[in-house]
């Protein structure tokens, strides 16, 4: 599965982190703020930077892979995990721009361009502070995280 967002932690609370979001797929136009999307997100972290947090977090311990592959189990205790998620700060978006009517090289630039990039910064406001143990500012990932 491709990724569609590169993920950026801009800080860590007690029970929340903000997290700025790039578009970087060209299929996905949009940004969600569902549970089960910042719930993907968070569980994608797990597998980047620092392997051992991993063993710390809530989430490891609760959730495994298949877990967030099934849609049934996202929607029945996602709200387990997160408490809130909101967007703010949006910058190129909506996305409108027609991909087919670039060549290559502006198909290429386009991605490799972050501040022309579609972003904006989620808010994820989880029910326990385990859950985002792992997070430290200036971590990234990329993820493939999605709405259900």
């Amino acid at each position: 599965m491709s990724s569609l967002f590169r993920v950026r932690v801009l800080n860590v609370a007690e029970c929340s982190a903000e997290l700025r979001l790039f578009i970087i797929h060209p299929d996905q136009e949009k940004f969600y703020t569902s549970h089960t999307f910042a719930l993907g997100i968070l569980y994608d972290s797990l597998y980047s930077e620092n392997k051992n947090i991993k063993k710390e977090s809530a989430l490891a311990k609760a959730v495994s892979m298949s877990d967030i592959l099934d849609e049934e189990f996202m929607k029945q205790k996602s709200n387990k995990y997160i408490k809130n998620v909101n967007i703010k700060d949006e910058n190129n978006y909506p996305v409108n721009i027609n991909f087919d009517e670039m060549n290559d090289e502006e198909f290429d630039n386009y991605w490799d361009n972050e501040e022309g990039l579609p972003q904006a910064t989620l808010v994820v406001t989880v029910t326990d502070p385990k859950c985002i143990c792992n997070l430290e500012p200036g971590m990234e990932w990329e993820t493939s995280a999605y709405d259900i």
